[in-house]
């Protein structure tokens, strides 16, 4: 079984990536966010949940133990596989979405492919799970302003900006003034969008 892949990143596709392991090339599904971040040659370590049935024999990578965790609770849901969770991990920050569950957002998990069933059971199976889960994730804000971050996304998109630059711009803005006040926060990030 395989746990870890550190390579080189050779191909950069529209669901995975090559990676070069000692002269072996990897076929690595993984988030399209990760695939964009990405430039060929670059250095990569990935976490690898390996899957395989009678038909199927895929990989798919994770840039963190705690995004590859959610994953694999996700996967024990019916109806959810790696492909599904990884949608999800596209769609969401791991820190919004673990909130969101937290949370109960269902609003948050509807997605393509997701439907309202879906997302009830997607709660339903792993509220429990997702409320042992630390928000805290290395490079990003502290637990307590994640809430902070989605309330001001949640606000942001209610006014009829985009999801991705509004969480963009919020992040960078608590990164920089991790203390700033809710409404502060909502104001500057208007400026900048």
């Amino acid at each position: 079984m395989i746990g870890k892949l550190t390579g080189t990143v050779t191909d950069l596709c529209q669901e995975s990536l090559i990676l070069d392991v000692g002269g072996v090339g990897y076929n690595v599904f993984t988030t399209r966010r990760l695939i964009d971040s990405l430039r060929t040659g670059q250095n990569l370590s990935l976490y690898i949940e390996h899957y395989f049935s009678e038909n199927i024999n895929k990989l798919y990578g994770f840039e963190c133990k705690k995004s590859q965790e959610v994953a694999r609770m996700l996967s024990k849901v019916k109806g959810i596989n790696y492909k599904i969770a990884l949608s999800l991990l596209n769609h969401l920050e791991l820190g919004e979405l673990i909130l969101a569950i937290q949370n109960k957002d269902e609003s948050r998990l509807k997605i393509k492919g997701i439907g309202e069933k879906l997302v009830k059971r997607i709660i339903t199976e792993t509220y429990e799970d997702f409320l042992k889960l630390d928000l805290q994730l290395p490079g990003t804000v502290s637990s307590t302003n994640i809430h902070i971050v989605s309330e001001a996304v949640s606000a942001l998109v209610k006014l009829g900006f985009q999801h991705k630059p509004s969480h963009k711009v919020v992040m960078e803005i608590m990164t920089n003034q991790p203390a700033i006040e809710i409404a502060e926060l909502i104001t500057l990030a208007l400026k900048m969008l």
